[in-house]
């Protein structure tokens, strides 16, 4: 139960930075209120807000390290219907707001990237559009996602995300943002 309210708060203060995590990129605007009520699936916290489609509210599905419980990644189908990835560290992380951060991204039995978060708030790094695009559909299928960031002065630090099972945490994502796959089963 504990957890559960932990999330919920974690969730309010996602959605509150929401907005700044879309504004590192053009086009976005502005996110719903926080939902009342969050919904866990495996290492999943998520809320689709609304079923209807053509909605606009934003969809949110986030997870937990396994090396922290501080650190969280997370999609989000912002009102543009774009996706976005990002990483949520509540200790805050070692960049200031606006800082481009060196990520190295390990996609098991794929590929390693080589990439950069933008410091989009004082505890949200955020990916672009279509590096965020591309790290959805992985995840969709994947067991696992491994981050590492970079940082000169304390090295490197690395976490580990649980991607399965996601079938209900990132539907209303694809619903919103993936129209072309609408209704689809994951």
């Amino acid at each position: 139960m504990q957890r559960a309210a932990a999330t919920a708060r974690l969730i309010r203060m996602l959605f509150s930075v929401l907005p700044a995590l879309a504004a590192t990129h053009a086009r976005a605007q502005d996110a719903a209120a926080p939902p009342d009520q969050m919904e866990i699936q495996g290492p999943w916290a998520y809320s689709n807000n609304s079923k209807t489609q053509g909605d606009t509210a934003p969809r949110l599905a986030i997870t937990r390290a396994g090396e922290s419980s501080d650190v969280w990644f997370g999609f989000t189908c912002a009102k543009d219907l774009r996706i976005f990835a990002s990483v949520l560290d509540q200790s805050g992380s070692f960049a200031s707001v606006n800082d481009e951060i060196s990520v190295d991204i390990e996609l098991p039995n794929v590929t390693r990237l080589n990439s950069s978060a933008k410091k989009a708030s004082d505890t949200v790094m955020a990916f672009n559009p279509e590096l965020s695009q591309k790290l959805f559909i992985y995840a969709i299928h994947e067991k696992a996602l491994q981050i590492t960031f970079s940082n000169p002065n304390s090295g490197p630090h690395t976490y580990t995300f649980q991607l399965q099972p996601n079938r209900d945490a990132f539907q209303g994502i694809v619903d919103a943002c993936l129209p072309q796959h609408l209704g689809r089963d994951l």
